[in-house]
This record gives structure tokens, C-alpha cells and sequence, in this order.
């Protein structure tokens, strides 16, 4: 991407660069267009894109349908391990490739502390993983309660939000249509939390 040090811009493009950047490295994602738009002071969300797109033909950032590239935005290499089921428990694949991601998906975090895997199914849409979501996922195995996890459960995976009560453990879909899995007894040794989602990106009109 273009130095946007060395490119000429108003003052009104120069300022609305340092808001975006700005914005990212304190929210850890881009604003919308609405915010882009208060910030300019300007009623129709057609003036705040006319600015980005001027941004854009000098260079300085990159729009897309659904996502928005800004200067001074790092990405990472992170681990993708394939399909795991948002439905019923499925073998995870083995670690495949990396995806490049932005830094401020992982919160911070190393990309050695996190992995991606792609969603399959449907039982947690409530929670707005749909089936062909990327799951950005923090690997620990000390989840809290209600937070949606990758847990491991003789030998398959599954994503599935955690309760952990005193004698058993509940794996909770977020579909009403699709049951729990409780583990309990002997099978809570065959149980192994793998990490907890801190995040997702999809692809949209992508024929699967």
C-alpha cells in the first residue's frame, strides 16, 4: 500500500485518515459508515463514501463489499485446521495452511495463541455462526461458562457454547431445534476444551 505519507491529501482527507486509523487501533475494527459520516459531519452516508472512495483512487485504503483495509493495518499468518461442526460432533481436519487476518481480529494475542477453523452447520446461528464462518479462536482449556468454545470430545470437535455444572458438563447449541450434548461420567475424561471464539469473517455470494 502507498506510503500516505507521501501522498498529497486535503485537510478534510487527511483528517478522516487519522480518524480511521485511529478508530481501529481502539475499537479493533474499522468504523461504519454511519460513524464515518458523523465524523465528517455530513448527513448522507453517499458523502462519507465520495471520501473513501477519494482515499481510495490515491491509494491510501481499500474498500470492499463487506470490509473496509486501512493504512497501518497489520496482518498475520494464523493456523487453519479445516472444517469442525456447529451441528453434531465431526473430525477436525489437521492443520492444513494459514490464513493472512488482520491484527486486530486477535485482540492482542500472538497469532502462535490462536487458530481458525470454518464452521459447518447450523445449531449456532443464534450466536451468528453460520455454516461457512471462519472462527477465530484463543486456544486455552479454561473456559467460562457461556462462552462459546471448541471442545474435543472423543477424538471429534464440535463448537458449542460451555457450562460446566458439578457432576457433568453441557455443550449448549445457540438453535432451539438442536439438542445439548451433556457429558457426564466416564466420557468427561474423553472431554477437552481446545479454545474459546473470539471472533469470525465470512465470505458472502461464494457458491459452496
Amino acid at each position: 500500500m502507498v506510503n500516505y505519507k507521501t501522498v498529497k491529501l486535503t485537510a478534510k482527507q487527511r483528517g478522516l485518515l487519522k480518524f480511521l486509523q485511529k478508530y481501529v487501533e481502539s475499537q479493533l475494527k474499522p468504523p461504519s459508515l454511519r460513524e464515518i459520516a458523523n465524523f465528517l459531519n455530513v448527513k448522507h452516508l453517499s458523502t462519507a463514501h465520495f471520501h473513501l472512495k477519494a482515499l481510495e483512487k490515491k491509494g491510501l485504503i481499500k474498500l470492499g463489499r463487506s470490509a473496509l483495509e486501512i493504512p497501518g493495518e497489520t496482518r498475520a499468518g494464523v493456523k487453519f485446521f479445516g472444517f469442525i461442526s456447529a451441528g453434531k460432533p465431526l473430525m477436525s481436519a489437521d492443520y492444513e495452511t494459514e490464513i493472512d487476518v488482520p491484527t486486530f481480529f486477535l485482540m492482542g494475542l500472538d497469532p502462535s495463541q490462536v487458530f481458525i477453523v470454518q464452521a459447518k452447520g447450523n445449531s449456532m446461528i443464534e450466536e451468528n455462526i453460520m455454516d461457512g464462518d471462519y472462527l477465530i479462536v484463543k486456544s486455552t482449556t479454561e473456559p467460562v461458562d457461556g462462552e462459546t468454545v471448541i471442545a474435543l470430545l472423543e477424538n471429534e470437535c464440535t463448537v458449542k457454547k460451555f457450562y460446566r455444572y458439578k457432576d457433568k458438563v453441557v455443550l449448549k447449541p445457540a438453535n432451539r431445534e438442536v439438542e445439548s450434548i451433556i457429558v457426564s461420567g466416564e466420557r468427561l475424561q474423553n472431554l477437552a476444551v481446545q479454545g474459546v471464539v473470539i471472533g469470525l469473517f465470512r465470505r458472502y455470494n461464494v457458491k459452496r
